[in-house]
């Protein structure tokens, strides 16, 4: 699955199975597409092409912003 249809389906899940906020919704929304937008300037489009690796290299990418640790947690 590509991980623009990932993130829909995920982003209906929390709206309609976990009843979540409409402002969660949105946050969620957000940070997702901050890191979809990540994952594809690195040539990741397919969910079943993500590594371990990958997310560790987007962990240290966001401590470039000089995020809090409570955001970087929460991405």
């Amino acid at each position: 699955m590509n991980i623009d249809d990932s993130l829909e389906v995920y982003l209906k899940y929390v709206k309609y199975e976990k009843n979540l906020s409409a402002n969660t919704v949105n946050a969620y929304s957000k940070d997702l597409l901050h890191f979809i937008n990540y994952l594809k300037n690195l040539g990741i489009l397919k969910t079943s092409d993500l590594s371990l690796d990958a997310f560790r290299k987007y962990l240290r990418y966001l401590d470039n912003f000089k995020y809090s640790n409570r955001t970087i947690i929460r991405k």
